[in-house]
Order: C-alpha cells, then sequence, then structure tokens
C-alpha cells in the first residue's frame, strides 16, 4: 500500500507481485547461484538467457556492482551499460515471453527470470531453481487501474471487485504461481504454494529488493544505451 507511484492508492489497486531474480538448471549449472556475477560467466556462453526488459536488465547491472537500480548517477549508468555490452555475446538472446519454456527445454542452462513463472517451470521439471542474488533485486507489484478514457466504469469496478475477492485471488495465484497482495486470499492459497519461498520469499529477502521508480529525463539516456546495446 501507498507506493510511490501512487501515493495513497488514489489510481490503482495492488493485485499481484513478484521478484526478479535468477533461475536455472541445477543439473547445468553447478557453481553456486547466489550474485548476478554468473549472468556473466563465460562457462555459460550460449546458455544463459536476460529478459527483454530495458530497466530490468540494467536493474541487474547495477546491483551487482552495490547501486540503486533506480540509480541516475552517470558514472554509475555507464558502468552498467558497458557490463551489459560486455555480456550480450555471452547470451542466447533476450527474451521476456517464454523464458521458462526455454529453461524446461534446456535450451538454456541459465536465466534472468519472475519468479512465478519459474515457481510454475519448476512443477514441469524439479531440477530447476530459483534465487534472488545477494545483492538484491527488484520487486514488482501488479496493480489494477482504469483508464480515464474508460466508457465502461461500472463495468470496470465489477471486475476488479471480483478479482479482489479472497477466494478468487487465491484461484489465481494457485493457478499463476504469482503471489497475492491481498491478505484475507492466503487462508484459501494451496499450502505448498504459500509455503513455497521462491513464491512467497521471507522478509529478509524482500528486505534486499527494490521498487522500479520513475527516473524522470534519465530515462532518455538508458533507453539510448539499450537502443546502442541491443543493436551491437
Amino acid at each position: 500500500m501507498n507506493p510511490p507511484y501512487d501515493p495513497g492508492n488514489v489510481y490503482s489497486v495492488p493485485f499481484l507481485w513478484t521478484t526478479t531474480g535468477i533461475g536455472y538448471d541445477k543439473t547445468r549449472v553447478t557453481d553456486v547461484v547466489d550474485s548476478w556475477a554468473i549472468l556473466w560467466d563465460p562457462k555459460y556462453s550460449g546458455r544463459t538467457l536476460m529478459l527483454d526488459d530495458m530497466r530490468e536488465c540494467f536493474a541487474v547491472a547495477l546491483k551487482w556492482k552495490g547501486h540503486s537500480l533506480n540509480s541516475t548517477d552517470p558514472a554509475e549508468l555507464l558502468e552498467a551499460k558497458q557490463l551489459l555490452a560486455k555480456q550480450k555475446p555471452l547470451l542466447k538472446g533476450y527474451n521476456s515471453t517464454n523464458f521458462d519454456d526455454m529453461l524446461v527445454a534446456g535450451d538454456v542452462w541459465i536465466t534472468h527470470a519472475w519468479s512465478g513463472q519459474i515457481a510454475l517451470a519448476a512443477e514441469q521439471n524439479h531440477n530447476l531453481a530459483y534465487v534472488v542474488p545477494k545483492e538484491g533485486g527488484p520487486l514488482a507489484v501488479e496493480n489494477l487501474a482504469i483508464p480515464v478514457s474508460a466508457r465502461h466504469r461500472e463495468e470496470a469496478h465489477v471486475l476488479i471487485n471480483w478479482m479482489l475477492d479472497a477466494k478468487v485471488g487465491a484461484e489465481i495465484t494457485n493457478l499463476s504461481h504469482y503471489p497475492n497482495t491481498n491478505e484475507a486470499a492466503k487462508k484459501y492459497i494451496k499450502p505448498e504454494i504459500l509455503h513455497n519461498p521462491v513464491i512467497y520469499p521471507d522478509d529478509k529477502t524482500i528486505a534486499r529488493c527494490e521498487l522500479i521508480r520513475e527516473i524522470g529525463p534519465v530515462y532518455k539516456v538508458l533507453d539510448r544505451y539499450w537502443t546502442e546495446i541491443k543493436s551491437q
């Protein structure tokens, strides 16, 4: 509640949330996976995947080097850009769509990932694991909101109220494996999901994470850097 992007929750209602971390195949990745550094390890060249998301990728490089993922410091952002450019030749690619399927199939062995999809994929392949690195990472909250131009606001409110029903929210979490912000939903969530630390990380893990915030004009700098990285 009361997030920096919507103080007082005037315009949005929190629904699901997630961490960003590393998903990997324990039978293929023999090293201890506890740092973002492993995504730069030449040992896994051609078997490493990054999310196709500018802010998420810069967050990895920034957190690895001990900076806030919302940094606007020119030197820190340039350092992050150089790290991501150095990493690119080692990657299988950038993928935000089916990175989990690629991990299950063995096309990649280690991937930058969102928690819920790895938790779901691990039910298909028990060799898969997920970790939020020791340096910390992004924490994201999915919200429900109604555009100003919406023509069916009454129906929108009905839908939002329905999705915020404790039992409905629990069903969505049970299906998607993404944790629910609704405390009332917890008693209807399957125990194996509610007590899975990948889906519901402990307070110590959450404390290492940050929400991705609006960074103002600096966004244009990142956008230029991202274009240069992707086009090289």
